[in-house]
C-alpha cells in the first residue's frame, strides 16, 4: 500500500475532483487500480494497492497500538421504506455510524469527536448538483484485529468513497 499528495487545481463538485484524481492516478500510477483519496486544503492525499515507485509506503496498524485518527465520512443510513440510503444530519447519529464503521474494522475506539463541515456538490456537469454531507471525526482508536485494520486503511470506510470519503489516516500518538 502506497500514498501519494499532489496540489489540485480548482473544481465546482466532486465528480469533477473525482475526475482530475482518477486522471492523476491513470497518468501516474496504473489504469484500473483501485484507490482512495481526500483533499484538504487544495492538496489530494492518495492511498493505493501497487508496487508503483511513485509516492511512500503507507505505514500499517500494529496490534495493540493506539493511534490518532480522522476520517471525512458521508453520513447515510439504509432506510428500508425508501429502499435507498438517506442522510444523518444528526451528529450523535453520525459519531455512532464512526464507532459501529471503526469497530467492525479491527478498531477499539478510545476517544472520539466530531462536527459537521460544509457540504459539497456532486454532479456531472450539466445535471443538478446534489449537495452531499460531509461528516469529520478524530480522536484515539486502538487496534484490535491488523488485518482488519490494514484492510480498512486499504479500501475505506462507508459509503462514497469514489468522491472523497472513507479514507482513514492514522498517526502515532506520543505513547506508541
Amino acid at each position: 500500500m502506497r500514498e501519494i499528495v499532489f496540489r489540485v487545481g480548482e473544481y465546482t463538485t466532486l465528480y469533477d475532483l473525482h475526475q482530475m484524481v482518477w486522471k492523476f492516478v491513470r497518468d501516474h500510477i496504473s489504469d484500473g487500480i483501485r484507490f482512495l483519496f481526500r483533499e484538504a486544503g487544495g492538496y489530494v492525499k492518495v492511498r493505493y494497492q501497487y508496487d508503483a515507485p511513485v509516492g511512500r509506503e503507507a505505514p500499517l496498524p500494529v496490534k495493540g497500538r493506539s493511534y490518532r485518527f480522522d476520517i471525512i465520512i458521508h453520513p447515510v443510513k439504509k432506510s428500508s421504506a425508501l429502499g435507498r440510503r438517506v442522510p444523518m444530519p444528526k451528529m450523535a447519529d453520525a459519531l455512532a455510524k464512526v464507532v459501529e464503521l471503526l469497530e467492525k474494522s479491527g478498531f477499539a475506539v478510545e476517544r472520539i469527536e466530531g462536527g459537521y463541515l460544509s457540504s459539497v456538490p456532486l454532479g456531472k456537469p450539466g445535471t443538478r448538483p446534489v449537495r452531499m454531507l460531509r461528516f469529520l471525526a478524530t480522536g484515539i482508536v486502538r487496534v484490535e484485529d491488523a488485518d482488519k485494520a490494514a484492510h480498512a486503511l486499504a479500501n475505506g470506510l462507508g459509503a462514497s468513497k469514489r468522491f472523497g470519503y472513507g479514507m482513514l489516516d492514522l498517526y502515532p500518538t506520543e505513547e506508541s
